[in-house]
């Protein structure tokens, strides 16, 4: 019994930290089509589509091993280069309000914003799972005096 909760927890903690795939999603026609539909011009970049919105933020889109992961990243400026603490307190502040997406701080000090779409992709859900990515863009906007500092 105890091999089979140590074999389930490494099996789950190699499932939480286990990479993106340099992969195009499962089905990047099908999602293609649906962003254009949403209005985002889409373009691929080296293994992962890039879908650009003139009214929402710009993300990168990739497999991951059991689903997709859509990534914003911000350049930080060159007082967020220096303070890497700050930046880090802003993140933690953004994920205690955070409800779809995730805010980290990357090895070159630029703020990574990042959600994850488990399984594949259908239609219905992966427009939820679009909207509720677009909602930190009102997270972001309420925290912008604070984040122009440090972000470019």
């Amino acid at each position: 019994m105890k091999n089979a909760i140590r074999t389930i927890l490494l099996s789950l903690s190699f499932l939480a930290t286990s990479p993106v795939l340099a992969a195009v999603p499962e089905n990047a026609a099908e999602i293609k089509a649906h962003l254009e539909f949403m209005g985002y011009e889409v373009s691929y970049f080296k293994e992962h589509m890039l879908a650009k919105h003139p009214m929402h933020p710009n993300f990168v889109l990739g497999q991951h091993a059991s689903g997709m992961i859509v990534t914003k990243p911000f350049k930080s400026n060159a007082a967020g280069k220096q303070n890497r603490a700050k930046l880090l307190d802003i993140a933690n502040h953004l994920n205690a309000g955070a409800l779809a997406v995730r805010y980290y701080i990357d090895n070159e000090n630029d703020m990574v914003v990042e959600a994850f779409y488990p399984g594949s992709y259908n239609k219905q859900s992966f427009s939820l799972f679009i909207d509720a990515f677009n909602m930190m863009q009102k997270q972001l906007e309420v925290n912008l005096k604070q984040l122009s500092g440090y972000l470019e």
